[in-house]
């Protein structure tokens, strides 16, 4: 099957226009000042920009270690998470009892007790805090369209020991339940899945799809009627919190795309990249015989569970999400990978399928096919 006839067995899915640009806000005549914990590394700096652009008045506060050159305009607050709250936190208690705040972002992933100790603090001050946490906090993923009223994983037993040790899942739900204890009422819970955005801070994250394409070639894609995916766009999260922040919204909310076929992406992603490329679609048990696994070889595939990337995000839309298109997110993740790699040096060593081992897989599969 070629690239044509597949892309012509799936039919497109609504909402992916290549609108030009998102809709402009209409932002509040009063500037807000907002507290930023973090701010200069991954999402951070997207929402701090955003903020920025929106007229709003920034402090930062965080170690000063990572990207120390972002945002040197700002009012900063020296501050370190990582030690225990009377030391680590004192700084920023004392900027916090001279100066008001109208809302908090918090984006923390590592231990929870952090999430917990800044909660406890800013609550005597701020009226808002914004936690950015994740899809995974969902008891499972066993339900097409879970929506923000599904069961979370139950850590009633859960500890904030800083000697404990916990997966990301664990620590964001930690998190969250920080937040709702300290700050009630007035929290906002962006449950994120899977952000992409221009940049990348680990290799291992490298934007798959985008750069396989580019490269062009015979390129392996699933050959699964049923193939959706989903991800979050980083700058339309940014714009997001901001609108929430602007307009009061609390509550939990899922914020990506809604649920699209694959066979749409890959549509998109040839309006941007204009690929010299031919399909070489395989079945899932054609997959599995090559040890190629969803999600982890195969990005943007995940067929089990049920719910993976199907998640609803009606919830958010309503609270005034919007979304890029997909082609603006694809530009800004080719152009991210041509800064990086001008040269188009990177490999593909961890987690998906590498050129060479994509190479000798088509080659067998043709073989097989031959041999029939």
């Amino acid at each position: 099957m070629n690239r044509r006839d597949f892309i012509k067995t799936v039919s497109c899915a609504a909402g992916l226009s290549a609108a030009a640009s998102l809709p402009a806000r209409s932002h509040l005549q009063t500037p807000k000042k907002v507290l930023f914990l973090g701010g200069r590394l991954y999402a951070g700096p997207y929402m701090v920009r955003a903020l920025i652009a929106a007229g709003h008045e920034v402090t930062i506060s965080n170690r000063g270690i990572t990207n120390p050159h972002l945002f040197p305009e700002l009012s900063y607050v020296w501050c370190d998470r990582e030690q225990d709250q009377a030391i680590g936190l004192a700084a920023l208690l004392e900027r916090v009892k001279l100066e008001k705040f109208d809302w908090v972002v918090d984006t923390w992933q590592k231990h929870p007790a952090a999430v917990r100790d800044t909660a406890r603090l800013l609550s005597h001050y701020i009226p808002f805090y914004h936690y950015v946490s994740t899809i995974s906090v969902y008891r499972d993923w066993n339900k097409v369209g879970i929506s923000e009223n599904y069961p979370i994983k139950d850590l009633s037993a859960g500890s904030f020991d800083r000697s404990m040790e916990y997966r990301y899942a664990i620590r964001k739900t930690l998190g969250e339940a920080a937040v709702r204890e300290h700050y009630p009422k007035n929290h906002v819970l962006f449950r994120s899945h899977g952000m992409r955005a221009y940049h990348q801070d680990d290799p291992i994250y490298e934007a798959y799809w985008p750069v396989r394409l580019m490269r062009g070639g015979e390129v392996i894609i699933p050959d699964a009627a049923d193939h959706f995916a989903q991800v979050t766009d980083i700058k339309s999260l940014a714009s997001f919190m901001v609108h929430c922040g602007e307009t009061g919204k609390t509550g939990p909310f899922n914020v990506a795309y809604s649920p699209f076929r694959f066979s749409d992406y890959l549509q998109q992603a040839e309006k941007v990249l204009n690929p010299q490329v031919i399909y070489v679609p395989m079945d899932p048990q054609t997959l599995a015989y090559y040890k190629v696994k969803p999600y982890r070889t195969m990005p943007l595939w995940r067929p089990n569970p049920a719910g993976a990337y199907r998640f609803d995000v009606s919830r958010a839309k309503s609270a005034g999400l919007v979304n890029r298109s997909l082609t603006q997110l694809i530009s800004d993740q080719i152009a991210g990978y041509r800064d990086r790699y001008p040269d188009d040096s990177f490999q593909f060593t961890y987690g998906p399928l590498n050129t060479e081992r994509e190479a000798e897989i088509i080659a067998d599969f043709k073989r097989r096919n031959e041999g029939e």
